[in-house]
């Protein structure tokens, strides 16, 4: 039935390959339904909660009603773990990686599980209780589907899985739609009204996902027929410069004094080298900039940042032609 709807196959032609399916495959019972249309009717009333979207209501813009759709963070999470071979891959505790090349032991680094990070992090935990790192990532992109316009997906996956299991289609989940707004003329699309507007919408999206986790509570998975306690943590955020610079809320590069990703450098002092003090771009500076009303020196947007909410946000790493760069949440 996927497949008829799949194409948009006609009632009569599904009926056909039930026919051939049925006459060929030589099983006492066929476990194919009788007909397309019965099909049809029983997919459209199977309910599967973890699956389905929920919408909310954002904003209203010129006239246009903006509808978050975006699907639980949490059953989203179970609905990876009830894939059996992500369940019986995914890995509970920190590893200390060594291998012996060249005839010297170097330290790997290939997955989250093997970093400091990990380790650190892992230690303050309390008996019992083990990390589920989770992986956001986003960008722009064509919906060809939907009439060539433009969507913001945004997806989900675990640190816990390994690069080779996390790498498969199956270890990955929609989690939601990003709104962007549309400005019906350039005079509306160049003011900073609309542009405010878009970061507001952008970071209520953002918070209206992650508000399960914002005071970091115990959650209960079931993994390989027991029940562990997971506390969560959002350890990476993949996206592009101009997405990053949005998760932030900072002014992008071009406009910006201090474009630096990580630290609060100036333009003029990017290639000083006899800087003495340099100060990392962390969620409590940015705080202390903004109430203090240094907004704008600093290139940072006055509106919340989602992520400050939560216990677990150290940092961004960005994608960008093959470059990393790390940015304070």
């Amino acid at each position: 039935m996927e497949i008829i709807n799949k194409y948009r196959l006609s009632n009569s032609a599904g009926d056909a390959i039930i026919t051939f399916f049925n006459k060929f495959s030589n099983l006492d019972i066929s476990p194919l339904l009788l007909s397309t249309k019965t099909g049809k009717e029983f997919l459209n009333v199977t309910i599967v909660p973890y699956m389905m979207f929920k919408e909310v209501p954002v904003k209203s813009f010129q006239n246009v009603e903006y509808v978050f759709y975006y699907r639980l963070l949490i059953k989203t999470i179970k609905s990876l773990l009830m894939i059996d071979s992500i369940n019986q891959s995914l890995v509970l505790q920190y590893e200390d990686k060594k291998e012996v090349r060249n005839g010297v032991e170097c330290r790997i680094f290939g997955e989250q599980y093997y970093s400091n990070w990990w380790k650190r992090e892992e230690s303050d935990l309390l008996l019992g209780q083990y990390l589920l790192s989770l992986i956001l990532y986003s960008d722009v992109t064509t919906l060809d589907h939907m009439g060539k316009s433009f969507g913001h997906p945004m997806f989900l996956s675990l640190g816990n899985i390994p690069n080779h299991q996390r790498n498969k289609p199956e270890s990955k989940a929609l989690i939601g739609y990003l709104l962007i707004l549309k400005a019906m003329d350039s005079k509306t699309k160049n003011s900073d009204k609309f542009r405010m507007a878009q970061r507001k919408v952008f970071q209520k999206c953002l918070s209206t996902l992650l508000e399960p986790i914002i005071e970091g509570p115990e959650l209960h998975f079931v993994m390989r027929g027991d029940i562990i306690t997971f506390i969560l943590c959002i350890f990476i955020i993949i996206a592009d410069m101009v997405e990053a610079d949005k998760f932030t809320n900072v002014y992008q590069p071009s406009c910006s004094r201090r474009p630096c990703a990580k630290y609060l450098v100036s333009r003029d002092d990017l290639n000083n080298t006899n800087l003495m003090e340099i100060i990392p771009r962390t969620p409590d500076a940015m705080k202390q900039a903004i109430n203090s009303g240094e907004d704008k020196d600093y290139s940072i947007h006055p509106e919340k940042n989602a992520f400050w909410k939560i216990r677990y946000s150290e940092l961004i790493l960005v994608s960008e032609i093959g470059l990393w760069t790390a940015y304070y949440l």
